[in-house]
């Protein structure tokens, strides 16, 4: 009673002090904020790590990114009760400068490639990543897309086949395997692979990239019916596929079914105009149906088309030169997932270093490497490749968390506190990075500091949880009137949480 009496505001009544008193325990905010930056950490990886896809071999195990809380700095453990001045706002600019953000970053890439030379190391790396794991079949898969990005068809196959000998019902494998038949006009093992599928995994129909794969093997072979079957069955649940309409006007063109070919091109312009395909293959047919005029349009339509694709594009060598160095750097990173996996770490850390080489701006190779760095316990490396995905994409709140349990990590509550000021600064993540700033404030022992951010979050998010961390910022503060206001509010707003039961 006298404690809190001591913290109430002269001129205000004790009735606050005595009304706190049956308000819920106060929280452990040192302990709650080292737990809310970890899972938002955690959050933050997956989030960086789960949208973009793997370019090189399918369900490649991303990084799994478990940790305890971080250790609280020394410093913060005997620091006294007493407030630290309030610092000035700061500017997006000057924060961006402590944090080392303008500093220059290796971003970039490996010149001068002998791209023939590139071939033969990474399908080296390919055939050792194999011969190393056999039983591992990511790992001949990941071979046989790497072989058959380079056309060898006859080694892609083998690694596809042994691919499906470990895993008969992946789906990817297959449909894999069948472009590579489909490229050297192997038509007809390309529809036995796939219809092999049909009876060893159930609900294969459930998986629209295979079903249109599928259909077009189909196709392929002439039997349109099976395919025209297959095509309807889809669009009846994905009209707004322009893939499945222009497949379907294939096969209705194949039929000699102008009208209903026409239709169905007309159908997928209408979902996306810009698509080549669609234009050229109803140029084909209106010129079957002797409609000269239209057929005279729409080859306008599509020579347009196409000139401002070359307009807005590099020109075809160097995007094709591009194209094989990002390959060869996801296949890097992919067999550095692989080796990682079976605790190389290593060769693991040499693939990523080799596939950042190649492609130094490239996000998902960034955060594997971070996290490589992390789990090795090397967190100032770890923190350096955070700065690094930050400048990259500065407008995801979960490269700020990271950055700062990171530097939590090192005792270095300083950095983290810049990291969580710049991104409320920013007004990121719908008032969650504010949320977070007063957590942290709170978690140093500076309430006052707390007070302003946890009233930006309320604001924002309207959520219980910002208002609990508002309340506590006020009541550590002194602020007991108010604390007790707001909390009387939060009562109103949520009467049945638990969590404000006196």
């Amino acid at each position: 009673m006298g404690r809190r009496a001591q913290r109430t505001p002269r001129g205000k009544s004790g009735s606050a002090s005595s009304q706190l008193r049956n308000t819920p325990k106060p929280f452990d905010w040192k302990r709650i904020g080292l737990a809310v930056l970890s899972v938002l950490l955690l959050l933050g990886i997956l989030a960086v790590l789960w949208p973009l896809p793997e370019e090189a071999g399918p369900n490649i195990q991303r990084p799994n990114f478990q940790q305890s809380s971080p250790r609280q700095p020394k410093s913060q453990q005997s620091r006294s009760n007493e407030q630290a001045p309030l610092p000035p706002t700061e500017s997006i600019d000057s924060l961006e400068r402590q944090l080392g953000l303008h500093a220059a970053s290796p971003d970039t890439a490996e010149s001068a490639l002998d791209f023939g030379q590139l071939e033969q190391e990474i399908t080296a790396q390919a055939d050792l990543v194999v011969k190393e794991y056999p039983a591992d079949f990511q790992a001949w898969h990941l071979a046989g897309k790497i072989y058959g990005k380079y056309k060898q068809s006859e080694p892609a196959e083998l690694r596809f086949k042994k691919a499906l000998e470990i895993a008969p019902n992946d789906l990817q494998v297959r449909q894999d395997l069948a472009d590579v038949l489909l490229q050297v006009g192997r038509n007809a093992d390309a529809v036995a692979i796939l219809s092999e599928a049909t009876t060893l995994v159930p609900n294969f129909e459930t998986q629209p990239d295979f079903v249109h794969a599928l259909a077009e093997s189909l196709m392929g072979v002439g039997r349109l019916d099976e395919a025209r079957q297959l095509l309807t069955t889809m669009l009846e649940d994905s009209p707004d596929s322009p893939h499945h309409w222009i497949s379907l006007g294939k096969v209705e063109l194949q039929k000699q079914e102008f009208a209903l070919a026409e239709a169905s091109f007309h159908r997928a312009l209408a979902l996306d105009e810009t698509s080549e395909a669609a234009w050229l293959a109803l140029c084909q047919t209106l010129a079957f149906q002797r409609k000269t005029e239209e057929a005279a349009a729409a080859r306008k339509q599509l020579e347009a088309l196409r000139q401002t694709s070359l307009s807005e594009r590099e020109s075809f060598e160097e995007e094709h030169l591009l194209s094989l160095r990002r390959f060869a750097a996801s296949s890097f990173r992919s067999l550095a997932v692989i080796r990682q996996n079976h605790g190389d770490s290593k060769q693991a850390q040499l693939g990523l270093e080799r596939s950042l080489a190649l492609d130094p701006s490239n996000l998902l190779t960034l955060s594997h490497l971070m996290v490589f760095h992390r789990n090795g316990g090397e967190f100032p490396a770890a923190a350096d490749i955070a700065r690094r995905i930050l400048k990259l994409q500065p407008d995801l709140f979960s490269h700020y968390v990271n950055l700062a349990n990171l530097s939590m990590e090192q005792s270095d509550p300083h950095t983290a506190e810049l990291a969580l000021r710049l991104a409320a600064q920013r007004e990121l993540a719908d008032g969650q990075a504010q949320l977070s700033l007063a957590q942290f404030m709170l978690m140093l022992k500076r309430p006052v500091e707390a007070i302003a951010p946890a009233r930006s979050a309320v604001q924002e998010m309207g959520s219980l949880d910002a208002r609990l961390v508002l309340v506590s910022a006020l009541n550590a503060s002194g602020r007991t009137a108010e604390a007790q206001a707001e909390l009387d509010d939060a009562r109103m707003r949520f009467p049945r949480d638990p969590r404000l039961s006196p």
